[in-house]
């Protein structure tokens, strides 16, 4: 449990910024949050569990993501993922990031595996770095214009501020109108859904723990769209280490890979309401709300929103598809019945992640009952 003594917060500012301050924690291949919103099912396609996205897979592989944050450091981890930048910090370049917080974020977002050391969301993403002062929230209008003249597909904003502020929202408002999914934090104060989160045009992202609990801080409202894991999360920082991080800014680029790995998916019909053959916004918007583990079961909720992102369910073409030959047969349906009953504490539970559709730990009924539901179906 966190230990109010050990927060940093920055509560005199209008953005914000929490972290728990640790030692460089051991390096490993996936970080916890990205596996429990089972990302690496989605590209590491070969069931060998060695985390690496195989050749053909979904990564997020052509889609743009523009961070706006503190700068997006050099590291062995982000090589060749960060394709254009800009700062809007006098003396400083979007690449110099003296904070740690935008490396860190990038990190979980798209920190490609190079043989032993951690892998993000969707390691194959393009990064766009937007160098800003979070104080500043000119810098961060700015950021969103410059990030929707770039093309991008996601703004992702790991900051927030109690304050409602015009010119922002009327930034929000433009990207989405132009396509762009823009995602923050809800904050980290346990208090109502800060800004931008709190804009109808932004998703609200809560944090986790790893048991799927609320963390106590973590913002809440009626605003609140999605919770992902935001506690001891492992990720790049500079320079050239790791360090575990916690807040609502870290539980932000679990949902900003996710959505980058749909947008770069094969485009699902029963998604694609203006029949243009490619994702939108909000047909992506909508994908991750459909596919949300509740984790209350109460539905939509202040605290937890849809729920808990889940990068899995999000991608399979079609749902239930756990093998990835285009189509829900018998073999799917023994799968799911091969590790029926199967949970975390089980010997057989990595081999059988695959079966928990739904990610709720268990397979169970549930998991059938999306397979019994898409039986039979192929990808068009």
């Amino acid at each position: 449990m966190l230990r109010l003594t050990t927060l940093f917060l920055t509560v005199a500012l209008p953005f914000f910024v929490l972290f728990v301050p640790t030692a460089y924690a051991q390096k490993e291949n996936l970080p916890w949050g990205v596996e429990r919103i089972r990302a690496d099912q989605v590209w590491d396609t070969d069931w060998t569990q060695d985390f690496i996205a195989n050749p053909g897979a979904n990564a997020g592989q052509g889609v743009r993501v523009a961070v706006i944050d503190t700068g997006i450091a050099s590291h062995p981890d982000l090589a060749g993922r960060v394709v254009d930048g800009v700062s809007y910090v006098v003396g400083k370049q979007y690449w110099e990031d003296d904070n740690g917080h935008g490396t860190h974020v990038a990190g979980t977002i798209a920190a490609i595996d190079n043989g032993n050391h951690l892998i993000g969301v969707a390691p194959r993403v393009f990064l766009y770095a937007v160098k800003v002062d979070p104080t500043n929230l000119d810098h961060v209008v700015a950021g969103i214009y410059w990030a929707v003249g770039k093309g991008v597909h996601i703004i992702s904003m790991s900051l927030g501020s109690p304050e409602d502020y015009p010119p922002l929202k009327q930034a929000c408002d433009y990207a989405y109108s132009q396509g762009v999914l823009l995602i923050a934090a809800s904050g980290n104060s346990a208090d109502p859904v800060s800004y931008p989160a709190k804009y109808e045009s932004v998703v609200a992202v809560g944090a986790t723990y790893s048991n799927d609990n609320r963390w106590e801080f973590s913002n809440y409202g009626p605003e609140l769209e999605f919770a992902a894991p935001g506690v001891n999360i492992n990720s790049t920082f500079p320079p050239n280490a790791y360090q575990k991080r916690t807040g609502t800014s870290h539980a932000v680029p679990h949902v900003t890979g996710t959505a980058a790995l749909i947008f770069a998916s094969k485009v699902d019909p029963s998604y694609d309401l203006n029949r243009n053959g490619r994702w939108d916004n909000l047909e992506v918007r909508e994908k991750l709300k459909d596919t949300a583990l509740d984790l209350d079961g109460e539905g939509r909720d202040g605290y937890f929103g849809y729920g808990l992102v889940n990068a899995w369910y999000s991608n399979q073409r079609p749902p239930g598809d756990i093998n990835y030959d285009l189509m829900v047969d018998v073999i799917d349906l023994s799968i799911v019945a091969f590790y029926y009953g199967t949970t975390p504490q089980d010997p057989q539970w990595w081999f059988g992640r695959r079966a928990d559709i739904n990610i709720d730990n268990i397979i169970d009924i549930a998991d059938i009952s999306i397979v019994s539901m898409h039986y039979g179906e192929i990808d068009p």
